[in-house]
């Protein structure tokens, strides 16, 4: 997989091509970029994932590497096999979603970026490419990611500082950072963040509730405030220092508790529905499954041990029943109150804790609170008084890869 030659390029400038005609790059900054970046560079020689098949990239020619190293798709490049299935623990992230979400940080030069998941190391090469290496700092939980992905940007002259550390904690050594970008999900934002930001700074972070992509700026007082994009995307969860893998899955449904007919069953392939969902529930997870020729076979909903499969084909609706209505409530308080779209949520991160709200209707979910600590400031239209629909808790996410619904759908 040596690089002898520039015939890689014309292939960049194709898929540069195409994320503009998707919409998804409109800076002409950001376009230079992709089409001077040699993405099959950062495809490791051995096993990867591609398309949910196994390859052996030592076996692969010139042609087929050029051509999976160019593709808008995702390709997994370390995985972990438990539970009877593979679980994705990096990927080299598909190139739309990587677009919408550098486009969201409106970097600029001179910005001091933190990224979170360094993974092979090919969105380091575009921030160092846009900004300067000088001015990136990267985070991997995993070591050897890191050395592996600082040896594949040294032979691109690549230097940005990259260090094997759990970025729930960030860098504080290289603070402070006018850009926070974070290519793993995270259920909230991790409070030492805040310390580590200059006043302005932004915060892109996609979310394991609904796929939202939060994007969050600072505010005079040192709050995060913002929202979520109209995209969604779907990344792998966070991970931490000396995090052990789940060894087995929650009971598999038994008996029917419902025959759905039109509703909720099929909303739970909408992605707004999913945010409203994994949000009002935390610690929720919603997990559409597919089968050959079928592309929306089903989904299951997964709550502690409660688990519900809806076979959106015969309409039966198996497993718990509590949960079932959980569901089915919320959707109708989705429907009752219009069918949001993600854009109308908003988020508020302080010291105090963390909060999810929904435009002009003063809802108001907690995703982190500390007693005592004040209420979130809602937005400027929000009237009525705030209803605390759920306590608390830790939503995780462990099947998604890095891709947005542009390809999932």
């Amino acid at each position: 997989m040596s690089d002898e030659t520039d015939d890689w390029r014309d292939h960049a400038r194709r898929l540069a091509r195409f994320l503009v005609a998707e919409g998804v790059l409109s800076d002409p900054e950001w376009t230079a970029r992709f089409e001077a970046a040699p993405r099959h560079r950062f495809i490791p020689e051995g096993m990867v994932d591609v398309g949910g098949r196994l390859a052996d990239t030592r076996t692969w020619d010139r042609e087929t590497l050029l051509r999976h190293g160019y593709a808008d798709q995702v390709v997994v490049t370390r995985f972990h096999s438990a539970r009877g299935r593979r679980i994705a623990t990096s990927s080299l992230s598909q190139p739309t979603i990587m677009a919408i979400m550098l486009e969201l940080t409106r970097l600029a030069d001179g910005h001091r970026v933190l990224e979170i998941g360094t993974g092979p190391g090919y969105n380091a090469y575009l921030l160092c490419a846009r900004v300067g290496d000088h001015h990136v700092t990267s985070l991997d939980v995993q070591a050897d990611l890191v050395q592996e992905a600082a040896e594949r940007l040294a032979a691109l002259d690549m230097f940005p500082a990259i260090v094997a550390r759990d970025g729930w904690q960030g860098h504080p050594d290289r603070a402070p950072y006018d850009r926070v970008l974070a290519t793993c999900s995270l259920p909230d934002i991790p409070v030492a963040w805040l310390d580590q930001l200059n006043p302005g700074a932004r915060v892109v972070a996609p979310m394991t509730f609904g796929g939202a992509l939060a994007v969050l700026d600072r505010t005079d007082d040192g709050t995060l405030t913002g929202g979520f994009d109209t995209e969604a995307g779907f990344f792998m969860p966070m991970r931490h220092v000396g995090q052990r893998w789940p060894t087995e899955d929650p009971e598999p449904p038994g008996e029917i508790v419902a025959t759905d007919g039109d509703a909720p069953g099929a909303a739970l392939f909408d992605p707004d529905f999913r945010l409203w969902l994994e949000v009002a529930v935390r610690a929720t997870e919603v997990v559409p499954y597919r089968v050959p020729g079928d592309p929306t076979a089903g989904v299951r909903v997964e709550h502690g041990d409660d688990v519900v499969d809806v076979d959106l084909g015969s309409g039966e609706v198996r497993g718990a029943a509590r949960l079932w209505r959980r569901v089915a409530a919320e959707h109708a308080a989705w429907e009752e109150t219009g069918r949001p779209p993600r854009d109308r949520f908003g988020m508020t991160v302080t010291r105090h804790g963390q909060w999810v709200w929904l435009d002009g209707t003063g809802l108001r979910w907690p995703l982190v609170e500390t007693p005592g600590g004040p209420p979130p400031p809602l937005s400027r239209d929000a009237t009525g008084e705030c209803d605390v629909v759920d306590q608390p808790g830790s939503a995780t996410v462990a099947r998604p890869t890095e891709t947005s619904l542009r390809s999932a759908a």
